[in-house]
């Protein structure tokens, strides 16, 4: 294992441990939070998902057909509302377009039952710039698909679809909080995972305190990385001697 990866295992480490008396002291009032927050909660559980298949959208319509609601799956099958006031929908065969209006420009996503199941999923997301803007809420610009070829790729990261680039130098781009694979990553290549979140990320520095938990397999050659429980990354095919901040680019 790489030592960048030992030293941040030990950071984490030390970083447990300082917080073990907080979260103690914590918990009774979490407990309290917990119960107030069952009154708040803007969801409701959905039966017919898979709770092996985690992740993904459902949609709702009115009885004319028409387009009402988007809500996302959380980690225990509850739906919770993903309309956003800043944005715009509309559903034409058998897609939905969500229009979001950005600081400096619109970024405008696709979600697709691509299975049939009635779970949807985001399979695009394009960033447009402002014209005349002075500044960029994505670094990105451009259409992002979660399909890979024999060429140079942009993949946008998905919950539901293994990120799959085949040959070429691809960007495996993390532009929303998922829970995500990538099943053929190659170095040699120049394959690369982006970080393009619109938080204002600056650098890898700044993205390793967000990084909670840290594994790797030698077996299947499988590096794990959780970001406090609000998103995590798979990487398969990467060899213990190439796990390294060289393979990240952070750019928004």
């Amino acid at each position: 294992m790489s030592d960048e990866i030992e030293e941040l295992e030990n950071e984490l480490e030390d970083q447990e441990l300082n917080e073990v008396e907080d979260d103690e002291l914590d918990d009774s009032d979490d407990s309290e939070d917990d119960d107030d927050s069952e009154d708040d909660d803007d969801s409701y559980e959905e039966h017919d998902h898979d709770s092996e298949d985690e992740g993904g959208y459902s949609l709702t319509f009115d009885d004319a057909g028409n387009f009402l609601g988007l809500y996302e799956y959380d980690d225990d099958g509850v739906l919770e509302d993903e309309m956003e006031d800043d944005s715009t929908y509309a559903f034409a065969d058998g897609l939905l377009f969500e229009t979001e209006i950005e600081d400096n420009g619109v970024e405008i996503s696709v979600y697709s039952d691509l299975d049939g199941d009635g779970v949807y999923e985001k399979v695009s997301s394009e960033y447009k710039l402002d014209e005349g803007a002075s500044a960029s809420d994505f670094g990105i610009t451009g259409i992002i698909g979660i399909s890979g070829s024999d060429d140079d790729d942009l993949i946008l990261l998905s919950d539901l679809t293994d990120a799959t680039g085949g040959a070429g130098a691809d960007s495996f781009i993390l532009r929303d909080l998922t829970e995500s694979k990538i099943t053929d990553f190659n170095a040699l290549e120049g394959d690369k995972v982006v970080f393009d979140t619109g938080y204002g990320l600056s650098d890898v520095d700044e993205l390793a305190q967000y990084v909670s938990d840290i594994f790797y397999d030698s077996t299947t050659q499988t590096l794990s990385v959780n970001f406090n429980d609000i998103a995590s990354l798979e990487i398969v095919g990467i060899a213990d001697y190439q796990i390294s901040w060289d393979i990240v680019d952070v750019v928004s």
